[in-house]
């Protein structure tokens, strides 16, 4: 079924473009993507779509329709040429897009190419669920379920029972991750050849040093980070017998009743990540009382509260200053407005800080209605 509807490029509107894409594209891709989850593991399908000679003629008096079966036809040879690369173990990774942020600190992000995103979703909606198989209730990065909100929440009951704190932070995480370990740590939980070859040739993509390093911004390095530490929960939960510990990608918490046992634990896990990870911890940690507040993910965690670190609080006040400059330049609308502040403000919902946050945005002036 389609929707074709004579339109042009001056007549056409919101409606007959959306009524041409719904149909035309957007439902054959949706029932693509539920027509693969629902194949049996065992079983393999087909798909075929049905588009139009236009799409080699484009013609303007059915500029809607048109567009949309050209768009279909593009999907549908993205889809079957990675299908047969993928099949054949002709798939290899195109280069990465280079970019830096520095919002909350400078990173060099590495974004790949279009098609190898299509690929990571697949492969990893398939894979991704094994890998987290082993891991931890205390691992919370990037997890369905877990996430920022939920690490701090366990901090914060974590440092209401106990006295010391450890804070532990990988130094040059992905930078440091070895291909060879990881390629060891992915065969005991994968038996399968192909998938492994798959692996290899998206590991090895990239490298900051010979055969190590992944890179920041790909769904892979995601689940491949995380995975490469579950060895690390476990030595923490059933060698060490830490009842309170957290872990968010490469920072990681450890909570006890003294120093001397933190101590201990450190000497433990700082020998287990040289030599089972080739990792080692930043700086020189050492125990500290958690009545004086737990440094995590941009909080100040306390005893029974939970507030603004002072990076943070000095990152939201010049994105504040930032806003505020753009809307008097009239750079952007006070819808705009609303609509940054709101997300940047996100940040501080669960973190107590209403007296700051009410200054904070009365510092945007007269375009922002808290």
């Amino acid at each position: 079924a389609s929707r074709f509807e004579p339109d042009e490029i001056g007549s056409i509107t919101l409606d007959s473009w959306s009524q041409h894409l719904d149909t035309n594209l957007r439902a054959p891709v949706f029932l693509a993507q539920s027509f693969a989850a629902a194949l049996p593991e065992s079983a393999s399908g087909n798909i075929i779509n049905i588009v139009d000679q236009r799409v080699w003629k484009l013609n303007p008096r059915f500029f809607s329709y048109t567009l949309s079966k050209a768009a279909l036809w593009d999907v549908t040879r993205t889809l079957a040429g990675l299908v047969e690369e993928l099949g054949t173990g002709r798939w290899r990774p195109g280069g990465y897009r280079k970019f830096v942020v520095c919002d909350p600190k400078v990173r060099v992000i590495h974004a790949a190419p279009f098609r190898d995103r299509v690929v990571h979703h697949a492969v990893m909606g398939v894979a991704g669920p094994w890998l987290e198989r082993g891991a931890s209730d205390r691992s919370f990065a990037c997890r369905v379920g877990k996430g920022n909100r939920a690490a701090v929440a366990w901090a914060l009951e974590c440092t209401g029972r106990r006295r010391w704190f450890l804070k532990l932070d990988v130094r040059k995480y992905f930078d440091s991750v070895d291909h060879g370990v990881l390629e060891g740590l992915l065969r005991r939980r994968f038996k399968d050849g192909q998938l492994m070859d798959w692996f290899r040739h998206v590991v090895g993509s990239y490298e900051v040093t010979a055969g190590k390093g992944l890179p920041i911004g790909t769904l892979t390095s995601q689940y491949l980070a995380n995975f490469y530490l579950d060895g690390l929960d476990r030595r923490i939960v059933e060698v060490l017998r830490c009842r309170e510990h957290v872990r968010f990608m490469d920072d990681v918490v450890l909570w006890a009743d003294d120093a001397g046992t933190l101590e201990g634990w450190l000497e433990d896990l700082a020998g287990w990540m040289r030599r089972e990870r080739g990792l080692e911890w930043k700086g020189t940690p050492r125990p500290l009382p958690s009545d004086g507040g737990v440094p995590f993910l941009g909080y100040r965690v306390l005893p029974g509260a939970v507030l603004l670190g002072r990076r943070a609080r000095r990152r939201l006040r010049a994105r504040v200053t930032e806003l505020r400059a753009l809307h008097e330049a009239g750079r952007i609308d006070t819808a705009a407005l609303q609509r940054r502040a709101s997300s940047l403000f996100s940040f501080t919902d669960h973190a107590g800080c209403v007296g700051w946050r009410r200054r904070m945005l009365e510092g945007l002036g007269e375009g922002y209605e808290a």
